[in-house]
């Protein structure tokens, strides 16, 4: 049982340090970039309105409309960070992969996919209930 607290707390540990420590964010916001798509945009200086035709007014209010430069970034790349950034959702794709690798991890033998499916959930809660005492998780 022991094993599977100390595994839990490595796993929580893992968790924080890809998806929200200091010493990932480059790796982070480097993954972000290569999914970005720059373009070039007209903002309304009053309202905010996004035009992608060249210049002119606002249809809203006649506000006159700035050149600018808008960067979208994929949606596949946007779910991949926020499913790294998540420690409930990395908790239990760690644990599953653990859980498949090393099903000695849960304390009573059970069938590999059973050990798998335990183990990510059991790191799923204590991922969750851990980030949301040290506030990472805020709802």
């Amino acid at each position: 049982m022991m094993q599977l607290v100390f595994c839990a707390l490595v796993f929580w540990g893992f968790c924080y340090i890809v998806g929200h420590a200091r010493i990932s964010r480059s790796a982070r916001e480097r993954f972000e970039n290569l999914g970005a798509h720059r373009r070039q945009v007209w903002i309304c200086s009053v309202c905010d309105y996004v035009s992608n035709s060249g210049g002119g007014t606002c249809p809203e209010h006649g506000g006159f409309l700035v050149e600018s430069t808008k960067t979208d970034t994929r949606p596949s790349i946007v779910f991949l960070l926020e499913l790294i950034e998540c420690p409930a959702c990395l908790g239990f794709w760690v644990g599953l992969a653990s859980g498949a690798l090393w099903p000695s991890l849960v304390p009573f033998p059970v069938h590999r996919a059973v050990a798998a499916l335990l183990l990510g959930m059991s790191t799923c809660g204590v991922n969750y209930l851990l980030g949301r005492l040290t506030g990472w998780i805020e709802e």
